[in-house]
C-alpha cells in the first residue's frame, strides 16, 4: 500500500506496511525498554498471562498482530511454540532477527500476514494473544469485527483469549481537550478515525465489545481497564520504586471496579471458544 502522506513518527499513524526500519527500531526499544512498559504495563500483562501459560502444559500460541516478537520471546520461556504474524515488514524484520540471535526457530515461527484473513486451518491454536491493538487497527468497524471472528475460526474447541482493543470514549475525551471537535463528534458517532488515506482504527465500547464477543461464539468473557490512571503518568516517577509500587496497586485493584472499564485507553478481555 502506497501513501502520499509524509511518514509519521510511528506506525499507527500510518499505513502498516510503509514506515521505516528505523521507526520500527524505535518501537521495539520503547516496548523493551521504555519505563512505563517495562516497570509498569508489563506487570499488568504478566499478571493475566501467567495463570495461562505457567500450568506446566505446552500450548501452540498464536500471536496475534505480534510486531516485533517481545511477547512471542516471553511465551517461549515457558517451552511453548508461537507463530506470530504481523502485517508490517519492518517490524517482522526486528522480529526475526530476535528469533535468530535467541536461536529460537524452532520455537517462533514468523509470518507475514493480515488478522483479516489469517492463512492458517480451523481449530489450530491452543491460546492467541493479542496486544498493542491490532484489533482496533485492522480497519472500520467491519473489518475489526472480520479479525475477531478470523481469530475465532483458528482456535480450538476450549482454547483461550487475550486479547485488546482501543476505548472509544477515553479517546474521545482526548480530542475534546486537544480542541479537536469535528474528530470528537465523528468518532463518537462511528467508532472510526481515520489515520490515513485509507487506514482508519476502529475504537470500542465496552457495550459493543461484549456484544461482538458473544455473537462470535465467545465464552466466560471478562473485559478489563487497562492503565485507567497512569498512562499520563510522568516517566520519571515510575523510575521511583514507591510511586510505581503505588501506580500497580492501583491499576490493579482498578480492575476489580466494573464501573472503571470506561477510563482506560484500551480495554483487554479475556475469552474462552
Amino acid at each position: 500500500m502506497t501513501t502520499n502522506m509524509p511518514k509519521a513518527k510511528y506506525f499507527w499513524k500510518e499505513d502498516f506496511e510503509d514506515f521505516a526500519d528505523k521507526e520500527a527500531k524505535q518501537y521495539h526499544f520503547g516496548v523493551t525498554q521504555y519505563p512505563f512498559n517495562l516497570k509498569l504495563y508489563d506487570k499488568l500483562m504478566t499478571d493475566l498471562l501467567q495463570p495461562v501459560i505457567n500450568t506446566g502444559k505446552t500450548l501452540n500460541i498464536l500471536d496475534a498482530g505480534g510486531g516485533t516478537g517481545k511477547w512471542a520471546l516471553y511465551f517461549t520461556q515457558y517451552g511453548h511454540k508461537v507463530t506470530l504474524i504481523d502485517v508490517a515488514h519492518p517490524m517482522l524484520k526486528v522480529a526475526r532477527k530476535m528469533v535468530k540471535n535467541n536461536t529460537l526457530e524452532d520455537m517462533i515461527t514468523v509470518h507475514h500476514g493480515s488478522i483479516l484473513d489469517l492463512p492458517y486451518e480451523d481449530k489450530r491454536f491452543d491460546f492467541v494473544f493479542s496486544d498493542r491493538n491490532p484489533i482496533s487497527h485492522c480497519g472500520c468497524k467491519e473489518e475489526s469485527h472480520q479479525s475477531i471472528r478470523e481469530i475465532y475460526r483458528v482456535m480450538k474447541e476450549g482454547a483461550s483469549i487475550l486479547g485488546c482493543v482501543l476505548n472509544k470514549h477515553r479517546k474521545v475525551a482526548q480530542l475534546a481537550t486537544e480542541l479537536k471537535f469535528d474528530q470528537a463528534l465523528n468518532l463518537m458517532r462511528s467508532g472510526d478515525m481515520q489515520r490515513g488515506n485509507d487506514a482508519y482504527t476502529h475504537y470500542y465500547t465496552a457495550t459493543e465489545l461484549l456484544s461482538v464477543l458473544k455473537q462470535m461464539g465467545f465464552k466466560n468473557i471478562t473485559l478489563l481497564p487497562t492503565t485507567a490512571f497512569t498512562e499520563l503518568i510522568p516517566t520519571a516517577w515510575l523510575l521511583d520504586e514507591i510511586p510505581l509500587k503505588k501506580c500497580l496497586q492501583l491499576e490493579m485493584e482498578g480492575r476489580e471496579v466494573p464501573e472503571l472499564l470506561s477510563y482506560g485507553v484500551r480495554f483487554h478481555f479475556q475469552a474462552k471458544k
